[in-house]
């Protein structure tokens, strides 16, 4: 069997040790739902304490790939129980960007904004 995996990493926009990731997962479970995408969201437990939250959202390749309509017909080398897996990372405790950077909007598909920041080396 083999598995898909994609990280996504973000950062929050100031430092926040309270910050926890398991809030946010229900609402992915439901919104990729909305799409008719069953997934599954899971905190990632580790043995070592880091700024990081992380998580996976998991799902069956093959129903993916039949409920986002990329595929006029299934792909007769997958099999239906691989997988594919989304890991994401949450910096709480991000970088400082000493004033470069910026609000970026995005409309699809759905509206969000996000800060895009560039951070410059001195050498």
């Amino acid at each position: 069997m083999f598995v898909f995996s994609e990280d996504m990493d973000f950062q929050l926009l100031q430092k926040d040790t309270n910050f926890n990731i398991d809030e946010y997962l229900k609402g992915i479970e439901q919104e990729l739902g909305a799409y008719e995408l069953k997934v599954t969201a899971a905190k990632t437990h580790k043995s070592i304490e880091t700024p990081i939250e992380s998580a996976f959202i998991k799902c069956n390749t093959l129903a993916v790939l039949l409920s986002i309509d990329t595929i006029s017909n299934p792909i007769t080398g997958t099999h239906r129980n691989e997988l594919l897996k989304i890991k994401l990372e949450i910096d709480t405790d991000p970088p400082v960007f000493p004033g470069n950077s910026e609000v970026l909007f995005l409309t699809t598909p759905i509206p969000f904004s996000f800060v895009f920041g560039v951070c410059v080396a001195n050498s």
